[in-house]
């Protein structure tokens, strides 16, 4: 899995979410600070969000296509490859 922008983003944006999640338990602890608490709850939910949005479209970004040479024979031909991630394995799919 390559480090493209839309993943690095992603990967800031769940930190700060995990961040609000921890300032809003600990300001529930505390007397007349719910509304804090639900303040930061909603921003991590957000940005959260907005991290599942970037990570499609880091697979997008990590999508790669190419050209393989083949040889039967005496003869040479090219073929298309797509390959990209899911999860950990690699997926490639042959396109003509």
């Amino acid at each position: 899995m390559h480090l493209t922008p839309s993943r690095r983003r992603a990967r800031q944006l769940k930190a700060e979410a995990e961040r609000f999640e921890r300032e809003a338990a600990i300001l529930q602890k505390i007397d007349k600070m719910q509304p804090a608490a639900n303040l930061r709850l909603q921003t991590a939910a957000e940005y959260r969000a907005r991290a599942e949005l970037l990570e499609k479209r880091a697979r997008l970004e990590d999508l790669s296509v190419r050209q393989v040479a083949l040889r039967k024979g005496n003869k040479t031909y090219c073929r298309w490859i797509a390959s990209w991630r899911e999860g950990s394995k690699i997926r490639t799919v042959y396109l003509g």
